[in-house]
């Protein structure tokens, strides 16, 4: 009997230890988790100032070809003798 209930014990400490592991692991989980999706709203807002950026530079972009148009055109006219 004395056996039956030493067993029984030991079974329960295991169990025990075994739902406290579970328990550590789950919140670890629930942690990286949140990491996990800070890290994703962090990619999303770089990706919005990469767009932003982007854009402007394609806009200073076509504002450079304007000047160096008009330039050209200027540089045509006064060669001209205009």
């Amino acid at each position: 009997m004395q056996n039956t209930t030493q067993a029984s014990t030991e079974v329960s400490e295991t169990l025990r230890t075994i739902q406290e592991s579970m328990i550590q692991q789950s919140a670890s989980v629930v942690e990286s988790s949140a990491t996990l999706q800070q890290f994703l709203s962090n990619i999303a807002e770089l990706r919005k100032l990469i767009d932003t950026q982007s854009a402007a530079v394609t806009e200073s972009t076509a504002s450079i070809r304007q000047m160096l148009e008009t330039i050209n055109r200027v540089e045509h006219s006064l060669s001209q003798g205009n």
